[in-house]
């Protein structure tokens, strides 16, 4: 498999092996077979080395002339460009109007606008002081889908992304969380810690302890005699206050989705009128889980 910094997200060319009639013909496939085609697209990097010579205006460099790489690609686009923005809105609307694609999922965000923020960084774009860089380049992808697609995007911690969304996940991946938490760590604020290496034993420190304390905990309530017998999960005012949290955080925070699902899930109507069967069990489920 490709990575995505090998992808061609910019020249908009499918990769032979894989789609072989291009994407125009995957979605006509998809929509045959009776369901809505969507795509997903990263398009803050460029993986083709021809289409980055023909266009090199469009990228950023260091201080030397070396092209900046990031996640989505070996160059990474400057969004404070406009010509680099108007190419986000050229190939969104390729996707949806020549290709026929319905709905968009936006990747990247959490891990590779954001080394953007590094000082060394933005200091090689074309317009450093930028502060609307981001906000930018996802209203330029809504701009070439419309408003009427539905658009889904990796979701940034400042949330600033959500005025042109219809859904956004929160966060990073699991490894992605744990990029360079160092000094210069400040949620609230500009961080320079994305795109450093990625420290390892944060998340083997964490999956040790957590699977050692589960384990040893396991181990002990299965023994009958002392010291046996008396591990932490084995004693119910542990667990019945471990469950009462979970049970009030669930439904007192749960969504409107969440409580459709209790009330009118999707089931045949004879399930929930005129006698209401799946309602019934799923109230009652919400005690018993």
């Amino acid at each position: 498999m490709r990575p995505v910094s090998e992808f061609n997200h910019h020249a908009n060319r499918c990769y032979p092996k894989q789609f072989p009639e291009g994407m125009k013909w995957l979605a006509d496939e998809i929509r045959k077979l009776g369901f809505k085609p969507g795509i997903w697209m990263s398009l803050y990097g460029e993986g083709d080395k021809a289409f980055y010579e023909a266009h090199k205006d469009l990228y950023i460099h260091d201080k030397n002339g070396n092209p900046i790489n990031n996640w989505a690609g070996k160059y990474m686009l400057d969004t404070t460009k406009p010509e680099a923005l108007a190419l986000i809105t050229k190939l969104a609307r390729q996707a949806k109007e020549e290709w026929g694609y319905e709905f968009f999922k936006f990747d990247g965000m959490a891990n590779t606008p954001r080394k953007f923020e590094r000082p060394d960084i933005r200091a090689c774009a074309a317009n450093p002081n930028d502060a609307k860089w981001f906000d930018n380049s996802v209203k330029a992808l809504r701009e070439g889908i419309g408003d009427s697609l539905f658009l889904g995007c990796m979701g940034d911690y400042t949330g600033t992304e959500a005025q042109y969304l219809d859904a956004s996940r929160l966060g990073s991946d699991v490894v992605g969380c744990y990029r360079g938490m160092g000094e210069n760590y400040n949620p609230l604020g500009n961080s320079n810690f994305a795109q450093m290496p990625v420290k390892w034993q944060n998340v083997l420190h964490q999956a040790e302890c957590t699977f050692t304390q589960i384990f040893v905990n396991n181990l002990m309530g299965l023994i009958p005699f002392f010291p046996g017998g008396a591990n932490v999960t084995g004693n119910i005012a542990v667990t019945l206050v471990l469950a009462a949290a979970t049970f009030l955080a669930v439904n007192l925070f749960g969504s409107r989705h969440y409580w459709k699902d209790i009330f009118w899930s999707d089931v045949p109507t004879w399930l929930k009128v005129p006698i209401p069967v799946i309602p019934f069990i799923e109230l009652v489920g919400i005690f018993t889980k």
